[in-house]
């Protein structure tokens, strides 16, 4: 018996979009790739929200003013959001300051030794 006009229009037609393919062959073929592109779709959106999640601003904490200042810089005073980034900070900024004043001495070192020395009083005559 032949199948119902709406069954034949449907027969192969993917289950993951709907398109309309012209054998059962190519139904096959196209509803594996269909499914392989629905999942990785979902995989990347799933990634994507897990990245959004981790990169959300931290909510402030409650506690006291003791408690935010506890991951500040003591050379500079720039605020961290954990220990961690405070240790990492603290050491890249010591090295900073260090090398600026090493950097401010030599510039004073050669200022000196560029400059004239003063001329000693000549006696009035």
């Amino acid at each position: 018996e032949p199948d119902a006009p709406e069954d034949a229009a449907s027969r192969w037609q993917c289950v993951y979009c709907g398109r309309m393919l012209c054998n059962a062959g190519a139904k096959s073929n196209h509803e594996r790739w269909c499914k392989q592109q629905q999942e990785k779709q979902a995989l990347e959106e799933e990634a994507a929200e897990a990245a959004a999640a981790r990169s959300s601003p931290l909510p402030e904490p409650d506690a006291p003013e003791d408690a935010a200042s506890r991951w500040q810089c003591v050379y500079c005073g720039r605020m961290l959001c954990n220990a961690g980034a405070k240790s990492n900070h603290e050491r890249w900024c010591k090295q900073q300051q260090e090398k600026q004043a090493l950097e401010e001495e030599a510039a004073e070192a050669a200022a000196a030794r560029s400059s004239p020395l003063p001329e000693p009083d000549a006696p009035e005559d």
